[in-house]
C-alpha cells in the first residue's frame, strides 16, 4: 500500500472512531445519533480541529454545529436551528449537505442542495463557527 493508500484507511479508521464516540451524544436535551442525524465534519470555525455538522434526518429536529477541542472531546453546539432556517429545507430527508472550504479562507463552508427542486444555497462559515444570523 502506498503513503496515500495508507493515510486512506487511517482516515476512515479516524471517522469510524469518532462516529461511533458521537453517536450516543446527548446536547442540550436533545438526543443526537445516526437514528435521527447524518454526520457532516469539517473546520467550521479554521482552528484546526475537527468539528461535526449534525444535519437533522427529519422536519422538526434540530441541526447543529459542534467544535471540536482537539484532544478527543467537542463542545457544546455553536449553533442550532430548525428545518427551514435561512429559509433552507435543512432535512436530510429534503436536501443534502457537502462540507468544504468553499471560498478559500481556511474554514469550511455549507453546500446545501434541496433534492425536489434542485435549489441550492452556499453557507459560508464565520469565524467562530456560526452560519449567517440564526
Amino acid at each position: 500500500m502506498d503513503g496515500d493508500g495508507s493515510r486512506l484507511a487511517l482516515f476512515r479508521v479516524l471517522i469510524l472512531s469518532l462516529f461511533l464516540f458521537v453517536t450516543s451524544l446527548s446536547l442540550h436535551a436533545e438526543s443526537w445519533s445516526e437514528e435521527t442525524h447524518r454526520l457532516h465534519t469539517g473546520d467550521f470555525n479554521g482552528d484546526g480541529y475537527l468539528d461535526l455538522f449534525w444535519q437533522a434526518m427529519e422536519p422538526g429536529v434540530s441541526s447543529a454545529v459542534i467544535p471540536g477541542l482537539g484532544d478527543g472531546t467537542f463542545g457544546d453546539p455553536l449553533q442550532t436551528w430548525g428545518d427551514g432556517s435561512f429559509g433552507i429545507p435543512w432535512s436530510e430527508r429534503a436536501s443534502d449537505v457537502l462540507t468544504g472550504d468553499l471560498n478559500g479562507d481556511g474554514r469550511s463552508d455549507l453546500f446545501v442542495r434541496e433534492k425536489a427542486s434542485g435549489r441550492h444555497w452556499v453557507l459560508v462559515a464565520g469565524p467562530d463557527g456560526r452560519f449567517g444570523d440564526e
